[in-house]
């Protein structure tokens, strides 16, 4: 199960004993009674979730995984795929606009 890698070997059986009559009496308990379930997410683990996700995200601004000074590398320098898709992108735009303008150009008046 889910606990099992955090609790010592010795003390597997006796966690295991505990911890799987609470979680599926929890489990069943969240069933029976489904209209609270959904006021009980919306109370407290929709506030939780966003308290958490606020704490890594300031976490992750204040103890970065990386250096925050790292020296660009020669590949990303040039940034050849970068280059090809604004080449494309231009293109596909001067291309539509030129039919756009045939288009117009062409149009019968009536």
């Amino acid at each position: 199960m889910g606990i099992a890698p955090f609790v010592p070997l010795k003390y597997q059986g006796v966690v295991m004993f505990v911890f799987s009559p609470v979680f599926f009496g929890l489990a069943y308990f969240l069933t029976v009674k489904e209209s609270g379930l959904l006021k009980w997410v919306g109370k407290y683990l929709n506030p939780l979730f966003l308290g958490l996700l606020l704490v890594v995200l300031v976490l992750s601004l204040v103890l970065p995984m990386g250096d925050t000074h790292q020296a660009v590398s020669a590949a990303y320098q040039v940034m050849q795929h970068s280059k090809e898709f604004w080449t494309v992108t231009i293109r596909w735009m001067v291309l539509r606009w030129l039919a756009l303008a045939y288009q117009l150009c062409t149009q019968s008046e009536d």
